[in-house]
């Protein structure tokens, strides 16, 4: 015999996206086996890719709190034949199914639910469905009632209220609820409840409150005679008899004759002149001019009397000492710098005469169109921009700037001449339209191929194109906004081309292969 086989499809995303399936009959029995399998889709119908992702089936009873899911087993990911792992299935043998699920009064949409559980690492679905189990333990009376063995007799708790929902129905299932609360005791004890692990964690086994069995430490304070039983202490010796002789002790030390004699003599020591200790600047005369310094810090210094009027201190390098010299300028005369022209420079040099600490330089003026001015610490030197009829500075013009006819550029010869010769190997540029078609600014000096009806608008003076009918039957031309000046012809013969020139925007001759 063969499981029963149940298979559907379930398209995920979309606007018809569905978490529900429906592979499975609305009822079926408690323990029975079967072979579930579901092909999911995306919305387009293309297989939703489950490839890496693992999957485990569970039931459970509907909209039963503190119920957990009794897991049935890990699916399997496969390819239905897409080419792609877009399929969980999975086999369920008999007794797989719990008996408890029969017991939920059936519903019109199924009092228990179905579902597999599939997810990665970063992706999470759940698709389920509902149905009402029938417990398969059962045998008709001939009256249409169901009976349960003797195993599972009928309970009715005295308090349902004590029990968490859903009330146990059967005997089995009441003791096993009790045997779950019994348990969750043993492991959770009261308030006050001691247990072995507490009162004798190291398996003594004997008189608890015995003093000589406790190994552990005791604060003194938790012991009533502490204090009598060390003052009765004869062990207690030397000069101090009783604790209460030593009235503020600090530390709780007491020093030894070699700190005592230590302390005599740093009281000595103190004393002492010849070996002062922590002596400030100030007490020393650090303010007084008194002192005669030869060094600064561990640098020897020249005796100041060496020096004289407008002497400096100077750095020698042989002695490593600081010494006193002439200035190497003139002294009151001026600095013995200068401003002199480098030696590589061609240009004017600026610079006319030093007398004394002055250094005279010559001025910048602006000749013909040059002007000068001076702006915060530059001096400028203007080149007015060139106008017409007027000599200034202009810029030389780019290809792109003569192509766009920029104005106030001068054009290089060289990029004139290539200009030019361009211009005369250029040909003109062709556009292919299909369907009816509207002249557009940017087809402004093209061939144009139509094949269909064509519409001349508003556009620019000067605009001019070539417009070739590129099919084997005339076409039609029509006029919106504008006016033809010198043809009233309605049609461009077939294979036949025209020129279109604006005199204006609105101004329009057509001259070529027309028809009426």
């Amino acid at each position: 015999m063969i499981d029963p086989v149940y298979t559907t499809t379930l398209i995920v995303g979309g606007s018809t996206h569905k978490y529900a399936f429906s592979a499975l009959p609305t009822e079926i029995l408690a323990d029975q086996s079967m072979d579930l399998s579901i092909t999911i889709l995306n919305s387009d119908s293309s297989p939703y890719d489950l490839s890496g992702a693992t999957a485990e089936f569970y039931c459970t009873a509907r909209n039963v709190t503190g119920l957990v899911p009794t897991a049935l087993g890990s699916a399997t990911l496969s390819d239905s034949g897409s080419g792609t792992v877009d399929t969980v299935s999975i086999v369920l043998p008999k007794d797989g199914i719990p008996d408890f699920l029969g017991e939920y009064t059936p519903t019109r949409t199924g009092s228990s639910v179905f579902y597999f559980q599939i997810q990665d690492a970063d992706s999470y679905i759940q698709i389920y469905q509902y149905v009402n189990v029938t417990a398969s333990d059962f045998s008709g009376n001939g009256s249409g009632n169901i009976e349960l063995p003797s195993s599972s007799l009928a309970y009715d708790p005295s308090d349902p209220a004590n029990w968490v929902d859903p009330d146990p129905t059967t005997v089995s299932g009441g003791l096993d609820t009790l045997a779950d609360r019994v348990q969750v005791i043993e492991d959770n004890p009261a308030t006050g409840d001691m247990q072995k692990s507490t009162y004798d964690p190291q398996l003594i086994e004997s008189d608890t409150f015995d003093r000589t069995n406790h190994t552990g430490t005791q604060d003194s304070t938790t012991i009533s005679d502490f204090d009598s039983a060390v003052s009765a202490n004869a062990n207690v010796s030397g000069s101090v008899t009783v604790h209460s002789d030593v009235s503020d002790a600090g530390s709780g030390q007491i020093i030894t004759n070699t700190e005592r004699a230590n302390i005599s003599t740093s009281f000595a020591h103190v004393s002492s002149s010849t070996n002062p200790h922590n002596v400030t600047p100030l007490q020393v005369g650090s303010t007084t001019p008194q002192w005669y310094a030869s060094h600064i810090q561990t640098t020897p210094i020249d005796d100041p009397s060496l020096a004289t009027d407008q002497y400096v201190a100077t750095w020698d390098s042989t002695t490593s000492s600081v010494k006193w010299v002439a200035p190497s300028g003139p002294i009151g005369g001026g600095q013995s710098n200068d401003l002199v022209l480098d030696a590589g420079a061609t240009g004017e040099d600026i610079r006319v005469t030093k007398t004394g600490s002055d250094i005279i330089t010559k001025g910048i003026l602006g000749t013909g169109v040059l002007s000068t001015s001076t702006n915060g610490s530059d001096i400028e030197v203007d080149l007015p921009a060139s106008t017409e009829g007027v000599v200034g500075g202009v810029a030389i013009a780019s290809f792109a700037d003569i192509n766009s006819g920029t104005a106030d550029v001068a054009i290089d010869a060289e990029k004139l001449k290539t200009t030019l010769e361009s211009y005369q190997t250029n040909t003109a540029s062709s556009k292919t339209t299909s369907g009816a078609y509207t002249l557009i600014a940017s087809d402004v000096g093209k061939d144009l191929y139509i094949d269909n009806a064509l519409t001349i608008p508003v556009l620019t003076t000067d605009f001019n194109v070539t417009i070739r009918n590129d099919s084997n039957s005339a076409v039609g031309i029509t006029l919106s906004g504008t006016v033809a000046k010198n043809n009233s012809d309605t049609q461009i013969s077939a294979f036949g081309t025209i020129a279109i020139l604006y005199q204006s925007s609105t101004d329009v001759w057509i001259d070529g292969n027309t028809e009426a």
